[in-house]
């Protein structure tokens, strides 16, 4: 502030000059006070703007809640997220273990009590109704089929190696497939083994995929001499309760691998229809269309 009088600068609070002693004016003193709070009070609400404290609301703000105004909150909205991937973790282990992609069985280390089951023409045993820890193969067979003959795996002379298998189903027709085998000679569950042209080994029972000219799936078996073929998209579709599998006589070969042995069956229509042709081979199943399976 400064004097009126002589235009000397003077204390906020002085009342006279102090170079020609004139009095200053009471509301000069009042205005320099108020213009010195005004310019404090700004300085201040400038600093809690920039530190994100400001307490006074925007016009037009409505209260939120806690949540920032969005409904459920993060707890919430975590445990909507874990049941999501839990529901697509389990249809991803189902859809894996149906098409048979990964073997949880031997992931899992499971001990050969829990997974020998009666190999009875492919699928028919995957059922959780039959697969049992330890299962009677001849008590099932007397109760579900016909017993023809029971031979060891080591009395057989049809065994092949893998190189053999491969040769056997391309002259059949069924080339360039993907061929699996599960047990050894001995009876020992390894989880699926990919059939290639260096497996010299032999298994009792072998596997393959085929996808005729209609594209149907088909499971291919080969076990003691014998061809069967089980229409997986005919038994899926068809709604029947009792699966189908394609055979050259009214009897199928199948395979135990606690006991190691062989079992030429007649099953009982109940558990399973057997239909015959007189030759399965590539050929013979593009011509098996629903309808003609139907009629057989």
């Amino acid at each position: 502030m400064y004097c009126r009088k002589c235009g000397t600068q003077l204390n906020d609070n002085a009342k006279f000059c102090k170079k020609c002693g004139c009095k200053v004016s009471t509301n000069e003193t009042l205005e320099k006070n108020a213009q010195k709070e005004e310019a404090s009070s700004e300085n201040l609400n400038q600093d809690d703007s920039q530190s994100g404290n400001s307490n006074v609301p925007d016009k037009g703000s409505k209260k939120k809640n806690g949540n920032g105004g969005k409904k459920g909150g993060p707890v919430k909205r975590a445990i909507r997220f874990i049941i999501m991937f839990l529901l697509i973790a389990v249809v991803l282990v189902l859809t894996l273990d149906y098409f048979d992609i990964v073997d949880f069985k031997k992931l899992l280390n499971l001990s050969d009590n829990e997974t020998k089951e009666i190999e009875l023409h492919g699928e028919l045993l995957d059922d959780d109704n039959y697969r049992t820890e330890n299962i009677d193969a001849d008590a099932f067979f007397e109760e579900k089929a016909s017993v023809l003959r029971v031979q060891n795996v080591d009395d057989s002379e049809d065994n092949k190696t893998g190189v053999e298998i491969i040769e056997y189903f391309s002259d059949l027709g069924f080339d360039d497939q993907y061929i699996s085998a599960e047990y050894s000679m001995a009876g020992e569950y390894g989880g699926k083994e990919l059939i290639g042209q260096e497996t010299s080994d032999k298994h009792p029972v072998y596997e393959g995929i085929y996808v005729n000219s209609s594209d149907q799936i088909w499971m291919i078996y080969y076990i003691n001499g014998r061809i069967m073929a089980m229409p997986v998209s005919y038994n899926l579709q068809s709604g029947k309760n009792v699966k189908v599998i394609i055979s050259e006589n009214e009897s199928i070969m199948s395979y135990d691998g606690t006991t190691n042995q062989f079992y030429e069956t007649i099953p009982d229509p109940s558990v399973l229809d057997v239909k015959s042709v007189e030759e399965i081979t590539a050929e013979t199943l593009d011509q098996l269309t629903y309808e003609v399976i139907d009629s057989l």
